[in-house]
């Protein structure tokens, strides 16, 4: 009689199939005995193979008529080892590998868990530096208009009025799409760790709502990002002024929105009589200058509350970073991980530590003390 066996583990409390071992058909010797074995399998890796042990820990019977199945519930047995080590340019091409201490399985899921964290904090980070960039593009874009005129033919002013327009709509719908995103990644992601057990929604949506209640511009440029979306293109006029100037000729450009099309075309909400209440024509810069205040009063809650969760992950890596350093003052830190292969021989990859991550850290530390001082000293 042939029996049908499955091998299976346990992940959240629930039994799934091993991934790298196939179910088999054993005869009933091995069935018997199989029980005081380990199951072994291996996988690609490097120059070698890495071998993984599973020991088998529980066996279900289970009879569907003249069918048998078993199901074996195995453990997978490390064959890997983590050590502390740093590397040294001691020449130009000559790079010295030091391994240190071992690192205990607990220690290492601490410092897997800190790089997460950090990670996490660059994610935000990122996320703020490209609205950040978006809009420094529309800032200078804006700048260069009067220059860039200059050396237009006259006779093709309007062709240039068109392009530059264009031109600003697509610098603009890039920066409001990346704060949307900007938004919609925190409001995600603070959820989250609420229900981890963290306390950060109610200080970003505080933030968030107490902009979009006492400013006209926030309210506008929330709003203005659904229009860009379904409606059109926000962008709908450009002046350009030239007088003279001690003999030459000095040349002014505002661009921006036309109020009147804006709400013709869509339902602006609460935001629509505060558009009433403005001229027919809105200029770009005033409005995104008073945008700009609370899009960095956000940034600055956002940046405080990263800050805090990362702050137990980026003390562990520097306590990492310490140690290494008192032994050797200008050694690069590393986690090598040590893997026994099926050949005998041992393979190691090494983990590298986050150094940008962490000097990023301190460098929005310092940023963000000295923008909660200067608003302090403003109050």
């Amino acid at each position: 009689m042939a029996f049908t066996i499955e091998f299976l583990y346990e992940d959240e409390g629930k039994l799934k199939p091993v991934p790298a071992l196939d179910n088999e058909v054993l005869d009933d010797i091995k069935i018997r005995s199989i029980m005081n074995l380990k199951v072994f399998d291996t996988i690609p890796l490097g120059s070698g193979s890495e071998k993984r042990t599973y020991e088998v820990q529980e066996i279900h019977r289970k009879v569907k008529g003249n069918d048998i199945h078993f199901d074996f519930v195995v453990k997978e047995i490390s064959n890997e080892e983590y050590r502390l080590g740093w590397n040294i340019k001691i020449a130009p091409h000559h790079i010295e590998t030091t391994l240190d201490r071992s690192i205990t399985p607990s220690e290492m899921h601490n410092l897997n868990d800190a790089m997460s964290k950090l990670g996490d904090f660059m994610n935000c980070y990122n996320l703020a530096e490209i609205c950040d960039k978006n809009l420094q593009s529309i800032l200078s874009y804006h700048n260069a208009l009067p220059t860039t005129y200059e050396k237009t033919n006259r006779q093709k002013a309007n062709e240039f009025i068109e392009l530059s327009v264009q031109e600003m709509n697509r610098l603009l719908l890039n920066y409001l799409s990346s704060f949307r995103t900007f938004l919609n990644h925190l409001n995600t992601r603070y959820s989250r760790l609420d229900n981890q057990g963290y306390s950060c929604m109610k200080d970003f949506k505080k933030a968030t709502s107490v902009c979009y209640d006492t400013s006209f511009y926030y309210r506008f440029f929330y709003k203005l990002r659904n229009y860009v979306q379904h409606c059109g293109l926000p962008i709908a006029y450009m002046n350009i002024d030239e007088q003279p100037d001690k003999g030459s000729v000095s040349v002014n450009i505002s661009i921006g929105f036309a109020r009147d099309a804006l709400l013709d075309s869509f339902d602006w909400g609460v935001v629509k009589d505060d558009l009433l209440k403005q001229a027919e024509r809105l200029e770009l810069l005033p409005c995104l200058q008073g945008f700009m205040h609370e899009v960095q009063n956000i940034n600055l809650v956002a940046t405080a509350i990263e800050l805090s969760i990362a702050n137990e992950s980026w003390r562990k890596l520097n306590e990492i970073f310490d140690e290494v350093r008192k032994q050797c003052p200008d050694g690069e830190p590393f986690i090598g991980r040590l893997i026994e292969l099926q050949n005998g021989e041992t393979e190691m990859n090494m983990i590298n530590f986050p150094f940008h991550q962490i000097s990023k850290y301190n460098e929005k530390y310092l940023e963000a003390q000295r923008l909660i001082a200067e608003r302090k000293t403003a109050c």
